[in-house]
């Protein structure tokens, strides 16, 4: 039954399964945990925050709960097609109380196409999950069906009963009816809804008398000959015989010999009910209750049921008992209900405080292992920096050592080199003076030869003399030798004295790196000690800086103006793009051309025929749903941004899913498509 009363008692029945699912979703997630506490608390700007992206990311319990929202209007304005969207998302994922909400949806055709055959299947998917709401309605409809299955039976098997005892009353009379009783007995007939219901209440015309019009209008009726019966009961009907009124209500209704017409229905069941039948009172009431050929109205149904049921009509009857065990089950559930929601409340309090409790002393836990932590990274921080700063200019007293001892080595290599060229060149000049001496001595033996032979032409006499000038000639070159043999030496002390001061100005050197490395030690401390001060007056300054900054901040924060984030834009596009999906889902033509821009250009079509093509496919179909999932969004600046996501269309007699790009661009502060491209096609 399509009841808003029902409607918002199960609703109100299911918020302790949406608690329950909510508790474990807390312990996956901190960020719906944080809506979640925001919703109980009322906070529905804070949560609204943080349940859409985690909804658009695929949460269901986000999306679960945003469709509660945007259906009771906490925190944003009713809207009923956003709701059908959000609770839509939840289900497909198999949330059961999600697939429970979408299915009252399409029951009472709030903010989609009224459906009685999707509802259903809604219901079924939840009551699968044993969700207890989904069960009870179930449950509803099938002891519903079987009561006025019942009491329609037991109507009519009373009729039989009654009608055969009257037959037999009459052959065992042998009484023949005349045409007058024959004609009143016809109009007493009522026909049923179905054609062997018909059957077994018409009798056939006597073949001894002649038939009614009524009579042949049943007969044709009975035997399937439906333009035969029209044509008999029309005539009847527009002069009031009631009979023939409620038979042509049944054969419009059920497309017997006419095309389907509940308009034209509801008009032969108003003939007969006012004439106070009351089947067709029943039939009537049927009608105002599902809205078919009429508009939907639960008070004109329950008017005329009534009038129905004070005729004993057995349907009308089980249909007013139906509805009273309804309100006193909702009543009782209610009552129950609301006792639970108060313990729950008062233990959801307990919980609330002790929570609060052991957040408090968290947080101050926290804060001062926080400090702790803060005071031993700066310590660190500094100790790390300070024992940089010594290996620094260790690093750089040992560099500086090591090229002073390089260029000292340097110099002793080179001073070596130096006394070995030295060496090298009076060695040379020794050869030469060896060379020299040894020409000197061979000339001069050439010459005493010379001077022998000479002496031997001589007299004996002259050989003493010569051999006393070679005497004296080997005296003079040991003489000569000796001197040179000094003037050697003295070169080699000489060289020897030259190595020994290099060697001296080696240390000497070495001696000083060692007493300017200890000099840069001492300067490096003092620099150490001199860095400490200073980064203790600039931590204190610093200090001073951000407390200035942060009464600043305090003070000038409520004016301070926020620039659009990436975030909030694209925020933006998606809302924008899925009010286009929920347009079109909802039918309404008027919202979906409002999501293009004029700068729109379709393909192979002018804008107006266009918009009159996409109007006419809209609103052929009697439902229509079109869901969007895989978002991507990409910002080409702050104005125009591309959307690729999968599109799953289903409709009465069609379905498809296909990847879309849109190109959508920013105009008054809206995002509208400019380009729209289907990609990848699954069907």
């Amino acid at each position: 039954m399509r009841l808003f009363s029902v409607s918002v008692f199960l609703f109100t029945i299911a918020l302790p399964v949406l608690a329950q699912s909510v508790t474990g979703a807390q312990q996956q997630s901190p960020s719906l945990q944080a809506g979640l506490e925001a919703y109980q608390q009322g906070d529905y700007p804070t949560a609204l925050k943080k349940l859409i992206p985690l909804a658009n990311h695929g949460e269901a319990t986000a999306q679960l709960l945003l469709g509660v929202m945007n259906d009771t209007g906490q925190g944003v304005p009713k809207n009923p097609q956003r709701a059908v969207m959000r609770y839509r998302q939840a289900a497909d994922q198999g949330n059961a109380e999600a697939q429970f909400h979408l299915g009252e949806k399409y029951e009472l055709g709030e903010g989609v196409a009224q459906s009685k055959a999707f509802a259903m299947e809604w219901y079924t998917k939840s009551a699968a999950q044993k969700y207890l709401a989904a069960q009870a309605k179930l449950d509803a409809e099938s002891r519903f069906a079987e009561r006025a299955i019942a009491a329609e039976l037991a109507y009519w098997g009373k009729i039989n009963a009654k009608r055969e005892a009257e037959a037999k009353a009459k052959a065992d009379a042998k009484i023949s009816l005349t045409e007058q009783a024959r004609d009143s007995a016809a109009e007493k007939i009522t026909a049923h809804d179905q054609t062997d219901e018909v059957k077994s209440i018409a009798p056939p015309p006597s073949s001894n008398h002649k038939s009614t019009p009524l009579q042949v209008g049943l007969a044709a009726y009975q035997q399937g000959d439906y333009p035969a019966a029209l044509k008999k009961l029309i005539p009847l009907a527009n002069h009031g015989e009631v009979t023939a009124q409620l038979l042509l209500g049944v054969m419009n209704d059920l497309g017997q010999g006419v095309a389907k017409n509940a308009q034209r229905a509801v008009m032969r069941y108003r003939q007969a009910a006012e004439q106070g039948n009351a089947e067709a009172q029943f039939h009537l009431g049927e009608k105002y209750e599902l809205g078919e050929g009429v508009a939907q109205s639960k008070a004109f149904a329950m008017e005329w049921y009534t009038k129905s049921a004070a005729q004993q009509y057995p349907s009308a009857q089980a249909k007013l008992d139906a509805e009273a065990d309804k309100a006193a089950r909702i009543k009782l559930a209610a009552e129950a209900n609301e006792r639970a929601v108060i313990a729950a409340r008062a233990a959801e309090q307990v919980k609330r405080d002790a929570e609060a409790k052991i957040r408090i002393e968290a947080e101050q836990a926290r804060a001062a292992a926080e400090a702790r932590k803060i005071a031993l990274a700066e310590a660190k921080s500094k100790a790390e920096a300070e024992a940089k700063r010594i290996v620094q200019a260790k690093q750089a007293a040992e560099v500086l050592a090591a090229a002073q001892a390089k260029a000292a080595q340097e110099a002793k290599l080179k001073a070596e080199a130096q006394a070995k060229a030295e060496a090298a060149a009076q060695a040379v000049k020794q050869a030469k003076l060896d060379a020299e001496i040894k020409a000197k001595a061979e000339a001069e033996a050439k010459r005493i030869a010379q001077a022998k032979q000479a002496a031997e032409a001589l007299a004996a006499a002259q050989a003493k003399a010569a051999q006393e000038a070679k005497l004296k000639a080997e005296a003079q070159a040991k003489a000569e030798a000796a001197a040179q043999a000094v003037k050697q030496a003295k070169l080699d002390a000489e060289i020897k004295a030259k190595g020994e001061t290099e060697a001296k100005r080696i240390a000497q050197a070495k001696q000083a790196a060692e007493v300017l490395a200890a000099a840069q030690a001492k300067a490096a401390q003092e620099a150490k000690l001199k860095a400490e001060a200073q980064a203790k007056a600039e931590a204190a300054a610093q200090a001073v800086k951000q407390a200035k900054l942060e009464s600043e901040v305090i003070i000038a924060s409520p004016n301070k103006i926020k620039a659009e984030s990436a975030d909030a834009i694209k925020m933006k596009v998606e809302r924008s793009l899925m009010d286009w999906a929920t347009a079109w889902s909802a039918k309404n033509v008027h919202d979906y051309l409002a999501a293009y821009s004029y700068n729109f250009k379709p393909k192979g079509l002018t804008h107006e025929l266009w918009k009159k093509q996409r109007a006419e496919r809209i609103s052929k179909p009697k439902v229509i749903e079109v869901r969007i999932n895989n978002i991507g969004i990409r910002l080409v600046d702050d104005s125009h941004a591309a959307v690729s996501f999968t599109q799953h269309y289903r409709s009465d007699d069609y379905n498809d899913e296909v990847k879309k790009v849109l190109q959508m661009e920013k105009q008054f502060d809206r995002w509208l498509i400019s380009e729209e491209l289907v990609v990848e096609s699954a069907n």
